[in-house]
């Protein structure tokens, strides 16, 4: 497989988002997996520099990241077919996304244009959600100008695991539950949550 690290932040993970890398982030159900993905979105999307007097546009975020970032949640697209040809579902989903921002693109030519530009990163949550017939894989394979960040609760496999930078998310939340009772409560108050939390059979 390709390089691998541990996630340590959304924060991280943001910082690391470019045009044509790919990581995958791996998971365990519940350990923030589309968190991390939302996150993304919102620093695209709705981040802090956006305001009234300098809204958000295409090409304004486009000039500021140098990319277009495309979020698509895989879940929603579960009873989709994979066509004969796999790695097309992805410019499929494409489409339906963009059109369903209120950019639809009826050339599909355009659209395969558009994907493999350069400056997209599709970032896909939930790829064990689906059966996608090795689409994501053969995706990565054919089309390495295109960035990609996926979230799964599985590792990639075949011959595309290569194609990715594995990021592991921690196997369970207990060594973050201390350090966060101490972010959001006083010294008391987290001690004594912390103390149930450590007694509870619940993990």
């Amino acid at each position: 497989a390709g390089p691998e690290r541990l996630t340590m932040s959304s924060a991280d993970l943001a910082k690391e988002v470019r045009p044509r890398r790919r990581i995958w982030v791996q998971g365990n159900t519940g350990m923030g997996k589309t968190a991390l993905v939302d996150y993304l979105a919102a620093q695209w999307f709705l981040g802090p520099t956006w305001s009234r007097e300098d809204p958000w546009t295409l090409e304004r975020a486009f000039q500021k990241y140098g990319y277009i970032l495309m979020p698509i949640a895989l879940r929603e697209y579960s009873t989709l077919s994979v066509p004969e040809t796999p790695e097309d579902w992805l410019f499929e989903l494409a489409g339906r996304e963009l059109a369903r921002g209120g950019l639809p693109v009826a050339d599909q030519r355009l659209l395969r244009d558009i994907i493999t530009s350069g400056s997209v990163i599709l970032v896909l949550d939930g790829a064990n959600e689906v059966v996608d017939g090795g689409a994501i894989q053969q995706f990565a394979l054919r089309y390495p100008e295109v960035g990609m960040i996926v979230s799964s609760q599985t590792l990639p496999d075949g011959d595309a695991s290569h194609s990715f930078e594995v990021w592991k998310l921690p196997a369970s939340i207990e060594k973050a539950v201390t350090p966060l009772l101490d972010a959001w409560l006083d010294r008391d108050c987290a001690d004594t949550v912390a103390a149930i939390v450590a007694a509870s059979p619940i993990r």
